[in-house]
């Protein structure tokens, strides 16, 4: 549930994030909270350099859960207020006894602050930062659930099989198969590769593209989230002259951000085999291909001081392009590094809208993962980023258009122009396919050679996912949403006739009856002549 002002969508709380929820087994009183969670005092005394911010974290389901013992762990806040050093706050308190830790810091005034929880001062919430705005009075922010987990989960054992595939890596000479290898890391695993039983990856011996590993469970709670990224071991990471020193990816799928699966508690869950950094063969920009892709990005929020602390200068300040996926800059023999200067954007026309055309290195891939930076003339020539974290979709992904397996009809692709932000999440600027990216500049596909039902994209996702696929003759068409049952929920195309080429259909989370449906698993059935096809997706809230 959320609250909302007046009686219609659109002025509700809480955009762009979680719900709220709550489980109800007898009577419950909630605590108060704050519309938006952004508190706000009457007539409070004023302070003029710092205030006192209180956090409050309920830590009860973790106790009920056995993830935190009261008589032998702590738990301490860490954010953007002391340096996102957890070992730098001192434990919180509980001297009540009632599983409501608070702490309470001094902080500089009129500033928006990111944090996060942590058991130990180790083991992080895995949920994206919390944030709070500090004006110039005091500030308590209500209890919220550690992880915003405020249901006792069932536990259970199980095994779960992590695979990925190596075969762009390998042909754009990125990854050797005879001594690389490739681990999965996570937060089953502390996000290392210590534990080679549970991290070091095996070559499959009957596809040697693949890797896979099976990794036990005990006592996991069933429908948690399972976080994880593949991470490569090079015996040489110089290739292209460069050093490809960060070798964990940075999936276009999720912005940059991590994998997520949901533990089922069975003896063989399988997740389905991916592409490290979710570039698929299909995408790969051939040798001799000539791509030229154009990024375009509105400054002008830049320039607002009440928007930018350190304000951009049209005509002072110089504007870059800058690549968040490491293995994509060892493709073009770039140095991975924040402050790269591969892409500087210009503004001709002087309308604030700063472009800049990269020339693809080939072979690579298409697929960009990337933020924006500018460096400031005022500022003592500082580099001022637009803000990233370890929250999905923390960078921008985008495509240039294709209408079939590497086929590239426009070789110079000028991308949507994106406006530069102060904010970490940037899911407005999330591509799902090159195919649909091909549709969206409103131009026909020049050739689609098959049947073809993509994934969804996001996925997982809240409240809405697109569902792309391609007909290389006129057909008509029926695509379905059914719940894990087999009841169909909602019907997105109803034995329509659709004609040759790429589509795209929104799924809003709703079913026929125009209800929000569950959390959960769904899958998604495409009719088209006489193919058929179905996908897994998952809806979160």
């Amino acid at each position: 549930y959320k609250y909302l002002i007046g009686d219609a969508w659109g002025r509700d709380e809480l955009q762009n994030q979680p719900n709220r929820s709550i489980s109800v087994a007898a009577d419950t009183a909630v605590f108060p909270v704050y519309f938006d969670n952004e508190p706000y005092i009457v007539n409070p005394p004023v302070s003029t350099d710092s205030v006192m911010l209180t956090l409050n974290v309920n830590m009860r389901v973790q106790v009920l859960e056995g993830n935190f013992d009261p008589a032998n762990d702590f738990v301490v806040a860490a954010g953007s207020f002391q340096g996102w050093n957890p070992a730098a706050s001192d434990p919180m308190d509980d001297s009540d006894g009632d599983s409501i830790y608070t702490g309470t810091y001094k902080v500089p005034t009129k500033a928006r602050y990111e944090y996060k929880f942590v058991i130990n001062a180790t083991d992080w919430e895995p949920t994206p930062n919390r944030a709070v705005v500090i004006d110039t009075v005091d500030v308590e922010v209500p209890p919220v659930y550690f992880a915003d987990d405020s249901v006792v989960t069932i536990k259970k054992n199980g095994n779960v099989k992590f695979s990925v595939n190596t075969d762009v890596l390998i042909e754009v000479g990125l990854f050797d198969p005879s001594v690389d290898s490739v681990h999965v890391r996570g937060s089953f695993n502390g996000w290392n590769s210590d534990d080679a039983a549970r991290s070091h990856m095996n070559q499959n011996l009957s596809n040697p593209l693949n890797w896979f590993l099976n990794v036990p469970f005990e006592a996991f709670g069933v429908g948690d989230p399972l976080y994880y990224k593949f991470w490569i071991m090079k015996k040489d990471n110089m290739i292209n002259g460069v050093a490809w020193e960060d070798t964990w990816e940075r999936p276009t799928h999720t912005g940059g951000g991590n994998r997520t699966a949901y533990f089922e508690g069975t003896d063989n869950q399988e997740i389905e085999p991916d592409y490290y950094d979710h570039i698929q063969p299909d995408w790969v920009v051939p040798e001799g291909t000539g791509l030229k892709v154009t990024f375009n990005v509105d400054m002008s929020p830049a320039a607002d001081p009440n928007l930018q602390p350190i304000p951009f200068t049209a005509g002072e300040d110089t504007v870059y392009w800058i690549c968040e996926q490491p293995s994509f800059c060892v493709t073009q023999g770039w140095e991975d590094t924040d402050e790269m200067k591969v892409l500087a954007l210009t503004d001709p026309e002087g309308d604030m809208i700063y472009s800049g055309t990269l020339e693809v290195q080939e072979p690579a891939w298409n697929g960009f993962v990337y933020r924006y930076a500018f460096i400031s003339k005022s500022d003592g020539g500082t580099w001022q980023f637009e803000p990233s974290g370890y929250s999905n979709f923390a960078y921008r992904a985008r495509y240039v258009g294709q209408d079939a397996v590497r086929s590239f009809p426009y070789k110079e692709w000028n991308m949507p122009v994106d406006t530069w932000t102060n904010a970490e999440l940037k899911t407005q600027d999330q591509e799902t396919d090159p195919y649909t990216s091909l549709t969206a500049i409103g131009e026909p596909a020049k050739v689609v050679r098959e049947f073809k039902l993509n994934q969804n994209y996001p996925n997982p996702f809240n409240p809405t996912t697109t569902i792309s696929f391609s007909l290389p003759e006129a057909s008509r068409v029926t695509l379905a949403v059914y719940n894990v049952l087999g009841q169909k929920v909602r019907t997105l195309i109803n034995n329509q006739l659709a004609t040759a080429g790429l589509h795209a259909k929104q799924w809003d989370g709703r079913d026929d009856a125009g209800r929000q449906v569950a959390s959960g698993i769904y899958f998604y059935k495409l009719e088209a002549g006489n193919f058929s096809s179905i996908k897994k997706m998952v809806l979160m809230k």
